[in-house]
């Protein structure tokens, strides 16, 4: 995979002053994500992902024990 295939299906965001991650509204909206929300991040090799509680209630109801 190109790097400009990755730069296509990203959404480019900024960190402020204080470190706070700037998440834009058109994925607040498609994500259903609010003021307040708890956010839990995974750090994996040099990556990070980010998800809801919302995201990680569903990702674990979909586990079978």
């Amino acid at each position: 995979m190109k790097i400009i295939d990755i730069l296509k299906n990203s959404i480019k965001t900024t960190i402020d002053e204080r470190g706070r991650i700037y998440i834009p509204k058109m994925v607040r909206e498609q994500y259903n994500l609010v003021s307040n929300d708890e956010l839990f991040i995974l750090l994996h090799k040099d990556c990070f992902y980010i998800y809801s509680s919302q995201n990680l209630e569903n990702l674990f109801k979909n586990i079978k024990h």
